[in-house]
């Protein structure tokens, strides 16, 4: 079995930078020959040999992404990672860590020891492997420790994607609280991990505490406003509180900050719909699909939205007694709301092609409109 090229390249680039270390120099014999067994076995020799080495920090970091780019190979190719390798080298990078916390390549390695961390987390649930609760709580909480430390030393840009994670072991065990407090522990530093908000919100809500739920769905809202997940679950919690109104000054404010983004007009749009304000929902539909042509809840809406004036005004002209020139008066108005309709629904049927309630809704105006 060999590695992919781009692994390969990386090994023997990393390899050759640390050709006076003779651990390295044997592994880098085993991949050229495409013993990747034997060559693995020396980067964990290497790993364990000098990691109290500051100086060895940079090769540390390499060596989990080798470890973790070879198993991830024996991953796809076979479906069986070995996840002991890729534990044995987060551990010495945690050891490595914890014995020298002063160093400048801490960061670098918190940001690869996170990435593997996920990457042991996703494949022992999917492989079957190690995948108890308290076998993954191990790995997270050693993070969580360097995590902790380096939001002490006011480090930017923490990762904080193995917290989310975290959170949700923590919530499988029943330990609910302490999952919420994590969460508003980086909903308080401004995370722009959408997870997050939705995480804690869902607690909230499980709780009865849709107030806390409606705020916390707002400050994610305003932090990533591109998240359609966010958006659609700030909606229904405004809905449930009755409390539209404040949604749409938020999503205004939001707008003269993130003019070009798109989700922004279709939800107020659609929350102005909801409020029978049919000319300023119109306003905002057509400023989504300016954005995106492509939009098909957009497109959609918006013909629903002539769609249903022109059924509106077709219910009034058969419960009226009507002389010949009224009756035609509204069949006109309700033609030219169908008109209107129709192309946003065609646009719609080109981007989903096996929608049937929107075929019957086309059919519909073309006949009526023909008559």
């Amino acid at each position: 079995m060999k590695l992919s090229v781009s692994v390969l390249i990386c090994t023997i680039f990393f390899l050759n930078s640390f050709a006076q270390n003779n651990a390295t120099e044997a592994a880098y014999r085993h991949y050229i020959l495409g013993q990747n067994d034997k060559a693995l076995a020396e980067i964990n020799k290497a790993v364990s040999d000098s990691y109290f080495n500051v100086r060895a920090y940079p090769w540390l970091i390499q060596s989990l992404i080798l470890i973790s780019s070879f198993e991830e190979e024996n991953a796809k190719r076979f479906g069986n990672p070995n996840i002991n390798n890729l534990k044995d080298a987060w551990f010495s990078l945690q050891a490595a860590i914890k014995r020298d916390r002063s160093n400048q390549y801490l960061f670098q390695i918190l940001s690869n020891s996170e990435k593997i961390m996920l990457l042991i987390d996703e494949w022992s649930i999917k492989h079957g492997l190690s995948a108890k609760i308290d076998d993954r709580l191990v790995l997270y909480q050693v993070y969580m420790e360097i995590y902790d430390f380096l939001k002490k030393r006011n480090y930017r840009n923490t990762p904080n994607q193995g917290i989310a994670q975290y959170g949700k072991i923590l919530q499988e065990e029943g330990s609910t609280e302490r999952a919420l407090n994590l969460y508003n522990e980086l909903i308080k530093n401004n995370t722009r991990n959408p997870e997050i908000y939705l995480a804690a919100v869902q607690i909230h809500k499980i709780k009865g505490d849709f107030e806390a739920a409606f705020e916390t769905v707002r400050k994610g809202t305003a932090v990533v406003p591109s998240d359609n997940d966010l958006l659609a679950e700030a909606v229904n919690i405004a809905h449930y509180l009755g409390r539209e109104n404040e949604l749409i000054e938020d999503l205004t404010k939001l707008i003269k900050s993130f003019p070009n983004e798109k989700g922004l007009y279709f939800i107020k749009a659609s929350l102005l719909s909801g409020f029978n304000k049919f000319e300023d929902a119109i306003l905002y539909y057509k400023k989504a699909i300016e954005i995106d042509k492509d939009f098909f809840d957009a497109n959609y809406n918006l013909g629903v939205l002539y769609y249903n004036k022109a059924i509106e005004i077709n219910e009034i002209k058969t419960n009226r007694n009507l002389n010949p020139e009224e009756e035609n008066n509204f069949l006109q108005q309700r033609n030219s709301y169908y008109s209107m309709a129709l192309p946003y629904f065609l646009k719609a049927r080109d981007l989903n092609p096996n929608n049937q309630s929107l075929e019957q809704a086309i059919t519909l105006i073309q006949n009526s409109i023909k008559n």
